[in-house]
């Protein structure tokens, strides 16, 4: 009950008066009997890292239907990737799975050409929000640096940006021409003029 909380291992061991070590052989126990080992794969798996306790990168593959780990490998090395996949699953076994979903590390994509002959990939939409999300904002930022050092029209166009930056993230259809309101830079307006403002500066 204790191992889910936001508490070290010593806390949890004062706590129910037993010793450390005695906690990290329950934690590993109950652990072992969430992960049970099977050598049957979902049609849709979803492969993720995540830093582990030891601080290093761990890697995980998810049943993408139904969100369930099927297993945690303590390292994200393609060599025991490969090695973990040969090992517990047949071929024939691998040739099932229909689609694998990653993030956009390109590392996974050989691998999974190796490992799952017949998978399709598929980038997480997150991520690729992700991307768009940066690469707006890394744009963004160099025309309004292109605007810095010009004269008082142009720094008005770079206060401007600078400011109103995450208006151009917002979605298209929760943007109004109707609904006026006051916006420092701007004066009385809509959000929906303030955004074309914007990308008429680029």
């Amino acid at each position: 009950m204790k191992a889910p909380e936001a508490q070290s291992i010593t806390l949890i061991a004062q706590d129910a008066m037993i010793s450390v070590s005695s906690v990290q052989r329950f934690i590993q126990a109950y652990a072992n009997e969430c992960l049970k080992p099977t050598n049957r794969l979902s049609e849709n798996l979803s492969f993720d890292e995540f830093k582990s306790a030891r601080g290093r990168m761990a890697f995980q593959y998810i049943d993408a239907q139904t969100g369930t780990i099927l297993d945690i490998l303590p390292s994200r090395f393609s060599f025991q990737i490969k090695n973990h996949f040969y090992t517990r699953y047949s071929y024939r076994e691998r040739c099932s799975v229909k689609t694998i979903t990653i993030d956009m590390n390109a590392g996974y994509e050989k691998l999974i050409q190796e490992l799952f002959p017949k998978a399709k990939i598929i980038i997480d939409r997150f991520h690729l929000v992700q991307l768009i999300s940066r690469s707006m904002n890394q744009l963004r930022i160099q025309v309004m640096n292109g605007f810095r050092r010009g004269h008082n029209e142009d720094q008005k166009k770079y206060r401007r940006l600078k400011r109103y930056w995450k208006l151009l993230l917002k979605n298209e259809k929760d943007l109004t021409y109707t609904v006026y309101k006051p916006f420092g830079l701007f004066g009385q307006t809509t959000d929906r003029t303030v955004v074309d403002t914007l990308l008429s500066y680029y």
